[in-house]
C-alpha cells in the first residue's frame, strides 16, 4: 500500500497567494509530519484549490531533501514553477480561472515545467461542483486510475539509494 497525503485548502481563503512565506512554512510543517509518519518515500501528494499549492510546495521540499515523489495531484489548481515530479491535473472546464477556460492547450506550457507527459483530466464542472457527492465519485475513479499508473511507472524505476546523513 502507498499512502497518499492530501493537503487541505486554506479554509476557503487565498492566504497563500498573499503570503508566500506562509505557504512555505505550512508546507515545511506538513513535510515534517509526513516524514514522521513515513520516513522513506516514495511519496504521493495532492490537494484541492489552495491545498494543491501546499501539495506542490511540500513536493518541492521533499525533493530538495533527496526524497522521491511519485505523483502530485492538483485538483482545480495549476502551478507555474518547475517541479521535478509527475503531475496530474484535474480541471473543471466551467471554472473561469481554469487555464482551459482561457486557452485551448495550456498543457503545452506545462511540458516546460514538469518531466514526462502531464496527466490532465477535464471535468465538465465549475470549481464548486467538484465537491458535490456525485462528482466526488467520478473524481475518485479517475484518481485511482492515475495513482495506479503512477505506481506502475514508479515500480519500473531503479531503486533510489538511501539518504546519507552528513556528520558535522
Amino acid at each position: 500500500d502507498q499512502p497518499v497525503y492530501i493537503m487541505r485548502n486554506a479554509w476557503g481563503r487565498k492566504v497563500f497567494t498573499r503570503d508566500p512565506a506562509l505557504l512555505e512554512g505550512t508546507a515545511r510543517h506538513l513535510v515534517r509530519e509526513i516524514l514522521d509518519l513515513q520516513p522513506v518515500g516514495p511519496y504521493i501528494l495532492g490537494g484541492f484549490c489552495e491545498g494543491a499549492k501546499v501539495a506542490a510546495a511540500a513536493a518541492r521540499q521533499l525533493l530538495a531533501l533527496g526524497h522521491r515523489v511519485t505523483l502530485v495531484c492538483l485538483v482545480e489548481h495549476s502551478i507555474t514553477e518547475p517541479l521535478d515530479a509527475q503531475i496530474a491535473h484535474y480541471v473543471g472546464r466551467r471554472n473561469r480561472l481554469s487555464p482551459y477556460y482561457r486557452f485551448d492547450h495550456p498543457e503545452f506550457g506545462w511540458r516546460k515545467l514538469f518531466p514526462g507527459e502531464p496527466v490532465i483530466t477535464l471535468f465538465p464542472w465549475s470549481h464548486d461542483e467538484f465537491t458535490r457527492e456525485t462528482n466526488i465519485h467520478q473524481l475518485a475513479i479517475q484518481l485511482e486510475r492515475d495513482l495506479d499508473a503512477a505506481k506502475r511507472a514508479q515500480d519500473s524505476l531503479p531503486p533510489k539509494p538511501p539518504l546519507q546523513l552528513l556528520q558535522s
